[in-house]
């Protein structure tokens, strides 16, 4: 800028005190002419992103945080925390039902995501954005400043030099954060009171394999889809995002990605209240029936457990959740060969790179290990009937999974399947040392579903 600028400018004329607002932008053109004369550089070239840019807003708010492993790991945990914070969150994202299971995004919510994700300051970030030309702030998703944490994110996550497997764990973690906040909004403003579960089991049963709940077969997998679609090689917000750049294209990637996961609700809560108007129901069901002589049984030995399913799918992902001591003990104490250390160690593993990159066959162990355990109780009903006495369970179990001749296809491939997981988690251990951690783990899966009803209490 040219000194005749000061010359001319360094008192503001004097209606210019009765306007606050053209006060501070005077006050802003004011040090910037400042800054270059004395620097010969001007303010936007010193300061990387023009200012008043959302990425100058945000370079300034995120300065000094660290994006490392630790920051990846941050973001991982929040996600799945929040999935998993009580049985409502657990069975909605592992569900495929709309409205039955409250979920919500609370001011808690947003507290953590800055202080203890993030690591900065949410009100002098909101402060600095509302100096954003670009944003129009009658509008509220474009102008929630929340809306663009997730989008700036991935920009610098794209610019380190981490592992692809932990940048992109972290970046679709912290997209579907971003569909976190935004289906809590749109669900909330829907279903004031939990849904009728046979109106929301009917409506379900209406969709065409048109509908991508119907396609990904949970709420989780739908949201984590989205999620990688965003930050795919072939996304059209690929450039947006590794720029994070310019405002109106980031303003494109906050409503675009609000719009399509509102299009879903709409379209299903639509169908819903067409039919709750009209009384259309599905007769709900248990999983299960009680006998003439008190014993719990399976209706279908196929679909009877999807409730088991659903939950061991959704509490594999904690780490906190899945992995419990005292059902850690019972594993350990019934199998002498089993090293508890090495065994803890896999279960970690399992959990923490349940739906990781290149790690699909985790969630392959757990759907197959369960149904064939599953139908050995259907045949053997009164196991299940006490299915609290989880020792017996034990014991039956153990001897299902390690008869040490046994031909069956589906326990050579839970073998299998097993033992890459140990080989990952622990590395090349004595062939005696692998099957009793893969004994073990199997047996736990089971048992720690089992237990579903103990820890949902």
């Amino acid at each position: 800028m040219h000194p005749q600028f000061l010359a001319e400018s360094t008192q503001p004329p004097l209606e210019l005190y009765d306007d606050p607002v053209a006060l501070e932008a005077f006050g802003d053109k004011y040090e910037q002419g400042l800054h270059d004369l004395i620097t010969g550089v001007s303010l936007e070239d010193a300061m990387g992103a023009p200012i008043g840019t959302i990425k100058h807003v945000f370079d300034e708010a995120f300065e000094g945080v660290k994006f490392d492993k630790d920051f990846c790991k941050r973001i991982v945990q929040y996600s799945l925390r929040y999935m998993n914070r009580n049985d409502d969150h657990a069975a909605f994202f592992g569900g495929v039902l709309l409205g039955v299971n409250p979920i919500r995004f609370l001011d808690q919510d947003r507290d953590t995501w800055y202080n203890e994700v993030l690591d900065i300051d949410e009100d002098l970030l909101a402060h600095a954005f509302r100096k954003v030309k670009s944003i129009n702030f009658e509008f509220k998703v474009m102008s929630d400043v929340f809306n663009y944490t997730p989008i700036y994110v991935c920009h610098r996550l794209e610019q380190t030099k981490l592992p692809d497997s932990v940048k992109k764990e972290a970046m679709i973690h912290a997209f579907m954060v971003l569909h976190y906040r935004f289906l809590t909004s749109l669900l909330v403003k829907r279903f004031r009171y939990p849904a009728d579960p046979e109106v929301a089991q009917a409506t379900y049963a209406s969709l065409s394999g048109r509908f991508d709940i119907r396609r990904y077969g949970s709420w989780r997998a739908l949201l984590q889809a989205r999620a990688e679609d965003l930050i795919s090689p072939n996304s059209i917000y690929r450039r947006a995002i590794q720029g994070f750049a310019p405002d109106p294209s980031l303003i494109r990637v906050v409503t675009d990605t609000q719009g399509r996961i509102r299009e879903v609700v709409k379209k299903i809560y639509a169908i819903h209240k067409r039919f709750s108007d009209e009384g259309v129901k599905i007769r709900s069901t248990t999983d299960t029936y009680v006998n003439t002589d008190g014993e719990m049984v399976l209706k279908d030995k196929k679909n009877g457990y999807a409730s088991y399913l659903r939950y061991a799918n959704t509490v594999v992902q904690s780490e906190k959740d899945f992995i419990r001591d005292e059902l850690a003990q019972v594993v350990e104490s019934s199998m002498n060969a089993l090293p508890p250390p090495l065994f803890r160690t896999t279960l970690r593993y399992m959990s923490n790179n349940y739906n990781a990159p290149h790690h699909q066959y985790l969630e392959e162990l757990t759907k197959e290990t369960l149904p064939y355990t599953f139908e050995y109780l259907q045949q053997n009903r009164s196991l299940f009937g006490r299915q609290t006495d989880l020792a017996l369970l034990l014991s039956k179990i153990r001897a299902l999974l390690m008869a040490s001749r046994s031909s069956d296809p589906t326990v050579l491939n839970l073998r299998a399947m097993a033992d890459k997981l140990v080989l990952a988690a622990v590395g090349k251990r004595h062939d005696a040392v692998t099957a009793a951690i893969r004994n073990g783990v199997l047996i736990y899966i089971v048992l720690r579903t089992m237990a579903k009803g103990h820890y949902s209490k």
